[in-house]
């Protein structure tokens, strides 16, 4: 061995005996977890062709409100302004204005079901 050898430990903690060393930020300490996510009730199956697509025409009507097609389409001139909002947040509020009822029991799964049916 030269003078300026080390032992093989520093390199191979697991030689050693000892555990690695761990970056604190990215290991949680053992028995630290988050919290469980509530979880939203079931939505029933949308009837979105009922009533000669009563639902469906209504989507249609607010994709085509200002506001909302500016988030889903764009500016047609470049000195519109668009709202800042995100695509799932416009669809929740869609889904606000179409279906009240569902969408006070579980907002997010709605709002899910909107973008399905409106990405067809």
């Amino acid at each position: 061995m030269h003078s300026d050898a080390r032992p093989y430990s520093i390199y191979f903690p697991s030689m050693s005996g000892q555990q690695p060393r761990r970056s604190p930020r990215k290991h949680k300490k053992p028995g630290t977890k988050k919290a469980a996510k509530q979880t939203e009730p079931a939505l029933p199956t949308i009837k979105w062709g009922a009533d000669d697509g009563a639902l469906t025409w209504a989507l249609i009507a607010q994709l085509e409100v200002k506001e909302n097609r500016l988030v889903f389409f764009g500016k047609d001139r470049k000195d519109e302004n668009t709202s800042g909002d995100s695509k799932i947040a416009v669809y929740k509020h869609i889904g606000s204005v179409i279906l009240p009822d569902l969408f006070a029991t579980s907002p997010n799964a709605l709002a899910k079901r909107v973008k399905g049916k409106a990405e067809r």
